[in-house]
């Protein structure tokens, strides 16, 4: 009970604090957990749970579990659906995760450097080869004080530098999936949640600047879809030496 508890008491701070954003995702942790428990106690024999006089905890806990189940059930039928396929298609799986072009750009990065990137498909890296610091909600997370995202694109380069990331990748022929004409409308709608408007805000800005960056530091790599770039070295003609 302490967990169903928990769990009901996570999800309404969650909704006071996202305003109602993302609940299947960001309840879900507190959510498993609960329901794991209570299935274990519907589990035991409805005998033993006469005997002991919980009968009504036990009904108790069989109608949370039902209840709990009934909210994430859509999320949790295709997470296991996904999980299974991936399990029989291992092979597979393996084969697919090998991307050709993220390791031709991995090439020209030292091995065991520091690597920022921002790309779409990141689990396709090979992180046994550099350490990869990779850019999902932009400003969501970052050392302090912060990714400067609004103070320029040269604030960031020099954020990055000084916590020790020298090269950048970046997708940007795709902005990894995060366009302005499939998510501009989060800064734009009003009624979009403030933490998407945010998060789109932050993520052009942040991308906005790789591509400055791209422009007046030295391309260590580009196919025409992604760049690596060398934060170090400015490109010639810049007008600035490297260091």
């Amino acid at each position: 009970m302490f967990l169903l508890a928990s769990a009901v008491g996570a999800a309404a701070a969650l909704i006071v604090a996202l305003a109602g954003y993302g609940m299947d995702r960001y309840a879900f942790p507190y959510v498993i957990v609960a329901t794991t428990v209570l299935l274990a106690e519907v589990m035991t024999s409805a005998e033993h749970a006469v005997q002991s006089g919980v009968a009504a905890r036990w009904a108790t806990a069989a109608l949370a579990a039902g209840c709990l189940i009934g909210v994430q059930w859509r999320e949790t039928r295709t997470m296991l659906i996904d999980s299974a396929k991936t399990v029989l298609g291992a092979g597979e799986v393996r084969e697919w995760l090998s991307h050709p072009g993220y390791a031709r750009l991995q090439r020209v990065v030292p091995q065991g450097a520091l690597m920022l990137a921002r790309v779409e498909q990141p689990f396709r890296l090979d992180f046994s080869r550099q350490t990869i610091w990779f850019v999902d909600e932009s400003g969501g997370v970052s050392p302090p004080p912060g990714m400067p995202l609004q103070q320029g694109a040269e604030a960031l380069g020099a954020y990055l530098i000084e916590r020790g990331v020298r090269y950048v990748a970046y997708e940007y022929a795709t902005e990894a999936r995060y366009t302005r004409e499939a998510y501009g409308f989060r800064i734009t709608d009003p009624a979009t949640n403030p933490w998407c408007r945010d998060q789109a805000r932050n993520t052009f800005a942040f991308q906005d600047h790789l591509c400055a960056l791209g422009d007046s530091r030295r391309r260590v790599y580009d196919d025409g879809r992604c760049f690596v770039l060398d934060l170090k070295e400015r490109r010639a003609g810049d007008g600035e030496e490297g260091e």
